[in-house]
Order: structure tokens, then C-alpha cells, then sequence
């Protein structure tokens, strides 16, 4: 039940102040005047409108006349934001409502207001200071009379219209996980996203967030976009790197023979695997675990199985393709590293490969490539790779 219906009348500007048990009017009747709040913005995203009472919009460049009768005292209901994570709603709810309740801080005026969605009757944001007039009772709050004419107009504006320097009215700008809630929320409304644009996205958002939780932003929205699958990723060639190769191989185990053969049962030891990321690391980085499961392989005489992933960045700078980087991985780069270990540990003989040594190069050694071109390799897992005349 609104305010309105539970007053069973139009509530006037007496109805909606509101003084706490305290003694402490919390809600006045210059909180009820839209010349005391500041006036509605778009911040510059496009298919935001606002509407006033005789339905007329008005975009964020109007006379400030126009845009004050956009505003109105409404008794918002709750609702989410899809661009504050959920985890911190409670919180942040008890924490405005102590603000607003602390006389020397109370509910500030010359302060931005609520979007008020009126299409779906809900707040596009400000929801945390809604649920904090709800826990202190005060029957409404002002807000902006506001028309989104795209869902996806409506998340960029939730997003934008959040605070990066709070100046300590309430010290809650958003999150690492409120800037992954909102980025998420965009992909769901567009359907479809591409990496790099993603990326963007993050940094639009999540400016004010230090380097470090800026790059978890990213790596987690990326994992998460993956690992839900639903949504179309626009990319020509994925990066498959530490954080993504696992989830995707996953994705694909029911229809990818090698997965089903090979990587699963590389889980309980039934053979031998090594992933090697050679998008933002090199094989250097790798020395120890290919030491290691050398030594278990060869003694038991079956094959280390490679599986690689390979850089993007050169692919899209033009500098190496993907596809060539694939042909020169064993001819270049893991035959660098035989040599190397072959020098130092083995005695070279006449007509005698010891590169057979390596377990990689075992006859039954099937070393692939994850599929990262998304449109040549659509539906694979992996592919193969020619690894010289041994497999």
C-alpha cells in the first residue's frame, strides 16, 4: 500500500515531514520543495528523458523551470539495483539510515534526488536511501520523474549517476563488486559483448577504483561472462589465459573428444597435461612444472600431453597471427628449450634424437591449442598441432 492510499488522499507537504522519536525532524518542508534539491542530469547517455505530470518530456538541457516540474515527493516502493551488488544493500541501507538520523548530518539538501522510473514504477538508483527512509519511517523521499527509453539507457544512467567522491555524505561509492554487478547487468540487457569494449566499460565505471580492483573488476566480469555462456561474445580471437582456460574447457567437455580423454583424466592422474599461456607469459615460466611432469611421464613411459594458449595482442596488432604462432611453437619454441636442457643435462651421440627424450614428442602425444578463433573454431574445444615429424 502507498502512502497516498494508506492517507486515502493525495498527501500535501504536511504529510510527508516526518520527526523521529527522537525529537529530530528528520523530513521538512523544504525537503518537499524541488527548488532545494539539485536539478535531474543525464550525464551524458543518451534516451534519458524527464517527464513532468502532464506527460511532456524534457531532456537534461532544459530551462531549470521545465526541469523542476519533473520533480515530485513520492513514496517510492523498494526495488533492486542490478548496479550495486547485492552483498552490500544491507549495509549500506543501515549505514544511510544513521545518517540520516544524526542531527548534525540528517538528509542534506542542494543533494541529488531518486530516479524515479516511470515506465516500471521503480528507482533506476538511489535505492539504498530509499530503503533508509524506509527504516526510519519517513513516508517519501524527492525524485526525478525520469524515462528511459532503452534498458540499456537505463543501467549506463545507474551507473554514471552513482557517486565517485562522495564528499563524505555518506562515503559509499561504489565497489569492485557494484562496478562487476553493473557491467554484468549491461551485458544482460545488451546480450552480447566483445572483450576489449568490456574492458572499456570498466574503466569508464570503475575509475575511481585503485589499479588493483580495477583489474579484478575486469578479470571477473570476463570469468563470469564466460562461465554463464548465454550471452553472445562478439570477439573474432579469445584470450584463454589462467583465469578463463579451465571454465571454457569445461563448457566444451561434452562435445570435445580430447577433453573427454585427455584433460579429465589428466584430473586423477590417469595421464599427464601441462597448459602453457604464452599470451602474457613464456615458456621460461613454465620450467619447473614441465620438469616435473617429465619425470612422472617418462617413467612410465606415456606421453605429457601440451595444451597452449596463445597471444591475442599480437594477433590483433598484426604482428603474428594466431595460426602462426601455433606453427612456430614446437619448431621454435620448444625445440629452444630442448636444446637448452639437452646441452646441459644429456650427451649428444651420432644419429641419436634425443629429443625423443621429451614426452611431448612420445608418438601417442596429442598436443592441442585451445580454440580462441571464435569463428573459424566455433563449437571446438581445442585443436590439434603438427609437433614436427614425431606426432
Amino acid at each position: 500500500m502507498t502512502f497516498s492510499e494508506e492517507l486515502g488522499y493525495e498527501p500535501d507537504v504536511q504529510d510527508w515531514i516526518h520527526t523521529l522519536p527522537s525529537g529530530f525532524e528528520v523530513w521538512t518542508a523544504e525537503h518537499c520543495d524541488p527548488k532545494n534539491w539539485e536539478l535531474p542530469q543525464d550525464y551524458g547517455i543518451e534516451g534519458v528523458f524527464f517527464v513532468d505530470q502532464d506527460g511532456n518530456l524534457y531532456n537534461a538541457q532544459e530551462a531549470e523551470e521545465n526541469l523542476r516540474k519533473c520533480m515530485e515527493m513520492r513514496d517510492v516502493p523498494v526495488s533492486d539495483n542490478p548496479t550495486r551488488d547485492g552483498s552490500t544493500v544491507t549495509k549500506r541501507v543501515i549505514h544511510y539510515a544513521n545518517v540520516f538520523s544524526d542531527p548534525k548530518r540528517g538528509v542534506k539538501l542542494g543533494k541529488t534526488a531518486l530516479y524515479y522510473d516511470v515506465d516500471e514504477d521503480d528507482l533506476s538508483g538511489g535505492n539504498g536511501r530509499n530503503g533508509a527512509r524506509f527504516r526510519i519511517c519517513i513516508p517519501g523521499y524527492m525524485v526525478y520523474r525520469t524515462k528511459f527509453l532503452t534498458p540499456e539507457a537505463k543501467i549506463r544512467h545507474a551507473m554514471a549517476s552513482q557517486p565517485k567522491n562522495d564528499n563524505s555524505d555518506f562515503e559509499e561509492v561504489p565497489t569492485k563488486y557494484d562496478v562487476k554487478s553493473g557491467i554484468i547487468a549491461l551485458v544482460e540487457v545488451t546480450k552480447e559483448y566483445e572483450t576489449d569494449k568490456i574492458e572499456d566499460e570498466c574503466d569508464l565505471y570503475g575509475d575511481h577504483l585503485v589499479a588493483t580492483d580495477l583489474t579484478w573488476v575486469k578479470r571477473e566480469v570476463k570469468k563470469a561472462l564466460m562461465k554463464e555462456g548465454s550471452f553472445e561474445c562478439r570477439d573474432e580471437i579469445q584470450d584463454l589465459n589462467d583465469d578463463f582456460y579451465k571454465s571454457f574447457l569445461e563448457k566444451h567437455k561434452a562435445t570435445d573428444i580430447w577433453i573427454q580423454e585427455i584433460w579429465e583424466k589428466a584430473k586423477s592422474g590417469d595421464c599427464y597435461v601441462q597448459y602453457i599461456n604464452l599470451a602474457n607469459k613464456s615458456l621460461s615460466n613454465y620450467y619447473k612444472p614441465l620438469i616435473k611432469k617429465q619425470e612422472l611421464a617418462n617413467a612410465k613411459d606415456v606421453p605429457l600431453h601440451l595444451i597452449f594458449n596463445f597471444d591475442v595482442n599480437k594477433h590483433k596488432a598484426g604482428t603474428q597471427t594466431i595460426e602462426a604462432q601455433r606453427d612456430t611453437v614446437f619448431s621454435k619454441i620448444m625445440h629452444g628449450y630442448e636444446e637448452e636442457h639437452i646441452n646441459v643435462f644429456l650427451k649428444r651421440y651420432p644419429n641419436v634424437d634425443l629429443k625423443t627424450v621429451f614426452p611431448w614428442n612420445h608418438p601417442d602425444a596429442q598436443n592441442v591449442a585451445l580454440a580462441q578463433d571464435r569463428v573459424a573454431e566455433k563449437g571446438k574445444g581445442v585443436v590439434r598441432l603438427k609437433n614436427r615429424h614425431y606426432n
